[in-house]
């Protein structure tokens, strides 16, 4: 799991903050961000064409903070009301320096698209027939990966269905495995179709908790 995912609800707006580090994880200088233009790409597929455009100077959408070194995108209620609940997207945000250089914040990464409230998780018509690893629901969507993409070993994964994490009753998951090589889950999770849970991961006290919300 990257920790770049985020998740998005039709007809619910929302803004998240991207920092801008250069290679050793230390904020960008001011002065190189001076007339720095940002884009924010949202597609089904990295190759396909745009779902989502955001670009500066749309601050609306779109915000390079030279002095904080971020970068802010709103996605509006008439953003999201155009993402489908079941349809696989990804996003990316550019960052263009004014020196020409071309630096990828956040490359293709996988974004959630749940209902949200209680109408998220209906009744299963089967129990416990959805495998879930590291690969569900596209490859390699759930690897649990630092920022700069190397995958995080040792780290707790539990999935809990969305109406249990919400309330606060974490005593109860619906399963639990660890993490190996590269990120990857040491086993499958069996969980009931028809229902949105929710997967944390956390390797304590070096990172998380974080979480991705899926429907089975």
């Amino acid at each position: 799991m990257s920790t770049n995912w985020i998740q998005l609800t039709p007809g619910v707006s929302a803004t998240f903050t991207v920092g801008l580090t250069d290679a050793y994880g230390d904020p960008l200088p001011f002065h190189r961000l001076a007339n720095a233009g940002a884009q924010v790409y949202v597609r089904t597929t990295p190759s396909g064409s745009n779902v989502l455009l955001f670009q500066t100077p749309d601050a609306a959408h779109v915000v390079v903070d030279q002095w904080r070194s971020t970068i802010t995108v709103n996605f509006l209620v008439a953003d999201t009301n155009m993402l489908t609940v079941g349809t696989s997207y990804f996003w990316q945000v550019e960052l263009d320096l004014a020196d020409g250089e071309v630096i990828l914040p956040i490359p293709w990464t996988p974004v959630n698209v749940t209902l949200g409230g209680s109408s998220s998780t209906p009744p299963p018509p089967f129990p416990s027939t959805v495998a879930v690893t590291q690969d569900f629901p596209t490859p390699g969507a759930m690897l649990y990966q630092t920022p700069g993409g190397h995958g995080i070993e040792g780290a707790q994964v539990r999935v809990f269905l969305q109406s249990d994490f919400q309330s606060g009753n974490f005593n109860n998951p619906v399963g639990t495995t660890t993490t190996g090589c590269g990120g990857k889950w040491a086993s499958s999770i069996m969980v009931s179709p028809g229902y949105t849970y929710v997967a944390q991961f956390c390797k304590p006290y070096a990172f998380g908790p974080d979480t991705y919300t899926f429907f089975a």
